[in-house]
């Protein structure tokens, strides 16, 4: 059951100021391919109790490799350090689990109140025409206020020249989601300036806005329902992942143009990502934010710790931002309501454990309508009096609706 705040704390057992519902929703998003370790018994690195009010931590090849995830999926022990890291003041809303790819998502305990219809679902593209789950993407939806938000972590397929193939993950799992919004079919959009841009226009500024996305159609026959963007369907999506975008070149010229920071936009221009976004191929509305960080794989690693350098094997794989965050609005959502403070990776010397850097974007959201004070109270009650009869489940696990 969610841990509700005492009302007559001001503050939180970390420090931070108790929600004001009249503020912004502070959520941090974070991705990570973990190259089949459980991370660092330090999580200090990664996240930081009270900084946020929602964590959503997305990772791929999890605790385990995505071989041995076949037979072990669970992914207890990772969610046992975060849960005793962020400690008493966050609460495990739900998670979802493919194989090697896994979401989860905290809310602290001044805001569970306001989150509500906390659903998963998972989509598999990978091998046997997408049978098994060593690649696809493992899904979070829910109601803030009244705004609704779609999370996805993703792993796509893998492979410098796997352009198309990771294209066709990205709408497999799109269309492959059966999560949608609780307030029904979105009304279609009615124009207005479309800012496709992925070169960057989501940097942190509250004058940035995202483009409306395709509305979801008529209602459609249950033939057709598999075939709905799940991402038309929310008024906010996240999308994070190791989506293994490449970088178009030779190894021995990007180690050049690495060298020095004035060259980032030479390999920018030729990020995959970007330019399959440029040609409309795919994340059709989404924006991200400008990239400033080197590219986050693949990292040499000596005695089991990832150095500084990348990959000095045989294969000399060519250094890439393969692990990237987007994110859009879809109208009549405000997009002025969302904005990116700041987007990197992390190069904490104890979170190198993978030979990949994790990627943060830390997000502020304004939602719609949140439930008035005498709503709220009735509701905390509630489920206050219903987690002191219930003493049977001991799961951290809560779904709220």
């Amino acid at each position: 059951m969610p841990k509700f705040c005492d009302a007559k704390m001001s503050k939180l057992v970390s420090g931070a100021a108790k929600y004001d519902p009249g503020s912004s929703i502070e959520i941090c998003l974070i991705t990570w391919n973990m190259e089949g370790t459980c991370g660092p018994d330090d999580v200090s690195g990664l996240i930081t109790p009270g900084s946020h009010h929602i964590y959503v931590i997305g990772s791929e090849e999890c605790e385990r490799s995505i071989a041995a995830s076949y037979m072990n999926s669970s992914k207890g022990r990772w969610e046992d350090k975060l849960i005793a890291h962020l400690g008493d003041d966050y609460t495990m809303m739900t998670s979802e689990t493919l194989m090697a790819i896994h979401l989860i998502m905290f809310a602290r305990c001044d805001v569970i109140k306001y989150i509500t219809e906390v659903k998963t679902d998972s989509v598999s593209t990978g091998l046997l025409n997408g049978t098994v789950g060593n690649k696809g993407g493992v899904c979070i939806s829910c109601m803030i206020g009244q705004t609704s938000l779609l999370f996805v972590n993703a792993h796509f397929a893998a492979h410098q020249n796997k352009v198309s193939e990771r294209n066709g993950d990205f709408h497999k799992i799109a269309t492959g989601c059966t999560l949608r919004c609780p307030k029904g079919p979105r009304p279609a959009a009615t124009g207005g300036p479309h800012d496709d841009d992925p070169t960057g226009g989501g940097n942190a500024s509250p004058k940035n806005t995202s483009p409306p996305a395709s509305p979801l159609a008529s209602p459609l026959s249950p033939h057709q329902h598999k075939l709905i963007d799940a991402t038309s369907c929310f008024d906010v999506v996240f999308w994070s992942g190791d989506l293994n975008y490449r970088i178009n070149g030779l190894r021995n010229m990007v180690d050049v143009l690495l060298k020095d920071e004035e060259y980032r936009e030479v390999l920018l221009a030729n990020d995959q990502l970007m330019i399959e976004r440029k040609k409309g191929n795919v994340f059709s509305g989404f924006k991200e934010g400008h990239i400033t960080f080197k590219p986050t794989y693949k990292y040499h690693k000596k005695d089991g710790k990832a150095t500084e350098e990348y990959d000095r094997s045989a294969k000399a794989r060519i250094p890439a931002w393969t692990d990237r965050i987007l994110y859009k609005t879809n109208a009549p959502f405000n997009p002025d309501q969302l904005v990116l403070h700041t987007y990197y990776s992390l190069e904490t010397e104890s979170l190198r454990v993978s030979d990949h850097r994790p990627v943060v974007a830390e997000m502020m959201l304004i939602p719609d309508h949140l439930p008035d004070s005498q709503s709220v109270e009735k509701k905390e009650s509630r489920f206050q009096l219903v987690q002191a009869e219930s003493s049977a489940s001991s799961s951290s696990v809560c779904t709220i609706s």
